[in-house]
């Protein structure tokens, strides 16, 4: 198989053919230099992957045939919602790429009580620049899926927003994870959130509302970790647990 992967919107297939144009158009022609009849991989970001030829360029546009559908996947068995607190800096950024790798279904922005958040000014742009890096690493993991990205949520609408099966990670109080899962297994879900605080923890009200919610409350053990790496090890828990990470 060719390693080369572009993503395409659904609406740039038709039966045997595709289009590619704006920035994958450009890293073809401009980057990577291919030529017609160099094969490739497009995928369309809703689960259909393709083995394509380039069949010519048009201005500045790719032209390809679609020689065939490549049924192999890799997306997970468990569709996992990933509530992440933000983060200051470029750590969300590396939480996302990580999350995507590891084959979560959405990610959450959330703003909690002691989420050091600067307000909506720039918001936009994070989001643009999360979306970009989540569609490196649904390129680079395989994925033929997008991850949806979703703007930041205070904590308060977000506690009557969710749906059950809900793991709230905490850094007191809450069941070992093991009962947890244990007990989520026997109702051989498909589905899943997992919340995560930002690097200023959880406020007292906060642990209150999730348990009255009906969230598992939990903890990742003894040690205090970041709150990017609690993040990304909950995901790879829980896909180990209950997704495909064997």
């Amino acid at each position: 198989m060719p390693g080369h992967r572009f993503y395409l919107t659904p609406e740039s297939f038709s039966a045997n053919t595709a289009v590619i144009s704006g920035d994958e158009s450009h890293h073809i022609r401009k980057v990577l230099r291919l030529r017609i009849g160099d094969e490739i991989q497009v995928f369309d970001g809703v689960g259909c992957q393709w083995l394509a030829t380039i069949e010519q360029f048009n201005g500045q546009e790719v032209n390809l045939i679609l020689q065939k559908l490549i049924t192999t996947s890799v997306e997970s068995t468990l569709s996992t919602t990933l509530v992440q607190g933000l983060i200051k800096g470029d750590r969300f950024d590396w939480v996302i790429q990580k999350a995507v790798e590891l084959g979560v279904s959405k990610i959450q922005p959330l703003i909690s009580q002691y989420t050091d958040f600067q307000g909506v000014k720039g918001v936009e742009k994070r989001l643009e620049r999360w979306e970009r890096i989540a569609l490196e690493a649904t390129k680079q993991s395989g994925r033929n899926v997008l991850t949806t990205i979703c703007p930041p949520i205070e904590w308060s609408g977000l506690v009557k927003e969710l749906k059950l099966p809900v793991i709230f990670f905490a850094e007191r109080g809450g069941n070992p994870l093991s009962e947890v899962v244990k007990e989520l297994k026997e109702q051989k879900i498909i589905s899943i959130t997992v919340i995560v605080g930002s690097e200023g923890g959880w406020g007292n009200e906060e642990l209150s509302q999730a348990a009255k919610a009906g969230f598992c409350l939990t903890t990742l053990g003894k040690r205090i970790l970041r709150a990017e790496t609690a993040g990304i090890a909950s995901v790879a828990l829980i896909q180990h647990l209950l997704g495909d990470l064997d």
